[in-house]
């Protein structure tokens, strides 16, 4: 009986021994307060945000918005991109160039600091003149009295040791937007130059921008990337009735250059895009994620439509320099009855562009407008003919309509070889050299092969 009782009394103090073990390491866990450990995390983040030079790509979106570029909410569906170096003395250079800075370079110096606020917060907290544009009332650019809506305080949702980037949600509005971390010793100036570039040769202003979106084994038109808010409906439905608008911005990434959606394009059950990457051999974004979603230039049965729509954007200008056979005979036959009627005419060029004659209210008409225009010694003249213009099986269909005025009634003997070069149906395709962007479309008539003839996009600031 002893035995046991000595045994029983053994087992309980083990076990007493035990609870104390796990009662001090309980109380180790909470032996600092909820406080104490929110100012180590915003000392420990302040830390990674200045370390390695503490320069960062802000993929900054004010607002959750995503209205058409035509909207008055546009500037808050927008996306900017803002340049940061913190530095772990509490300043911050902050660098912008977009419409909010009339697209000049702008920069600013402001403090800044990680604060604790239902976690770690950044928050600029002097007036910077880049990222407090945004939330200013007063912007122009967005609202009366509320301005573009943006913040300047955010959540930091993640930050570890080395992290080359993280996501922050804005305190206010709740809007994402990621930091990137740049290569220690870049120049801001630099970067936007080469970013801005890029944009150029690829996603040009004034531009149609019409593409195609692989996603899923499915196909997408994206149109007006030039404006930051691409407009995406399904490969043969109906524009009007199923477009949606998708704010993106484009950043560098060291040498390679990204496309990012603000928030994941989900059209296919199971399937999501958001970021591309862009692939300069084959002339493409590709998903960062499935190689085999992709943004591409548009396939030949959608350039027809695509050239039909530019003239209505801003129109199109031919190709002399690149004029042979057919094309070339009837160049040729027009300018000599030019020069031959006046030594004083000069010829300067030949454009297609939209018309809408607007008369009769009751009966508008919309043409395309074959303009030929020379000069009379110092004076602009300019021959100018309608055509009605449409797409019929994925071809380019013109028909001669009529002389817009007297001057082109006049003179249309002259000019009825170029006419006649317009006048058909036409097979449309891109040259190599068009590839992503197409800008340059070959004209070739599907009665003749030997007629055939480019047509270079006009740029608003070349009109």
């Amino acid at each position: 009986m002893n035995k046991n009782i000595t045994k029983s009394i053994l087992a309980l103090m083990a076990c007493s021994a035990a609870f104390c073990a796990c009662s001090r390491e309980e109380a180790d866990l909470f032996d600092k307060s909820a406080a104490d450990r929110l100012n180590e995390v915003s000392e420990l983040y302040t830390h990674r945000l200045a370390a390695q030079g503490g320069e960062w790509v802000m993929e900054y979106f004010p607002t959750n918005y995503s209205d058409s570029i035509t909207s008055a909410y546009a500037a808050r569906s927008k996306g900017y991109l803002l340049l940061n170096k913190f530095d772990a003395n509490g300043s911050v250079l902050v660098a912008m160039k977009n419409e909010q800075s009339r697209n000049k370079y702008r920069e600013d110096v402001s403090a800044w600091e990680v604060i604790t606020d239902l976690g770690p917060v950044l928050t600029y907290n002097t007036y910077n003149d880049c990222i407090h544009q945004f939330s200013d009332p007063q912007n122009n650019a967005g609202i009366s009295g509320t301005g573009i809506g943006g913040d300047y305080e955010f959540v930091i949702t993640h930050l570890e040791e080395g992290a080359q980037e993280t996501m922050l949600k804005g305190k206010k509005r709740g809007s994402y937007s990621r930091l990137t971390r740049m290569p220690e010793g870049t120049n801001f100036e630099e970067y936007f130059a080469s970013l801005e570039e890029f944009a150029e040769n690829h996603f040009p202003e004034n531009m149609p921008n019409d593409l195609v979106m692989e996603i899923g084994g499915k196909n997408y038109y994206a149109r007006s990337l030039s404006t930051g808010i691409a407009c995406i409906w399904p490969v043969g439905t109906s524009w009007a009735d199923t477009k949606t608008y998708h704010p993106f911005l484009l950043s560098k990434h060291g040498d390679e250059f990204h496309l990012r959606f603000r928030d994941a394009y989900e059209p296919v059950e199971g399937t999501s895009v958001q970021e591309y990457v862009w692939d300069a051999h084959n002339y493409r974004f590709v998903d960062i994620d499935d190689s085999k979603n992709v943004i591409r230039g548009l396939d030949a049965t959608d350039i027809a439509a695509h050239y039909v729509h530019a003239v209505a954007v801003n129109g199109w200008r031919l190709n002399i320099d690149a004029l042979e056979g057919a094309a070339a005979t009837a160049y040729n036959t027009f300018l000599e009855a030019l020069v031959n009627k006046s030594s004083n005419n000069k010829f300067q060029e030949i454009t297609v562009k939209n018309f809408q004659d607007t008369s009769d209210p009751d009966n508008m008409k919309e043409y395309m407008q074959l303009d030929i225009y020379y000069k009379e010694k110092s004076t602009n003249r300019h021959l100018v003919y309608n055509f009605v213009l449409g797409v019929q099986d994925g071809k380019v269909v013109a028909t001669f309509d009529s002389p817009k005025d007297k001057l082109s009634t006049t003179n249309q003997a002259i000019a009825q070889p170029v006419i006649n070069m317009f006048t058909g149906t036409f097979d449309a395709t891109a040259p190599a050299e068009a590839g992503f962007l197409i800008n340059k479309v070959v004209l070739t008539s599907t009665s003749n092969s030997g007629l055939s003839f480019v047509m270079n996009y006009i740029q608003k600031s070349a009109l």
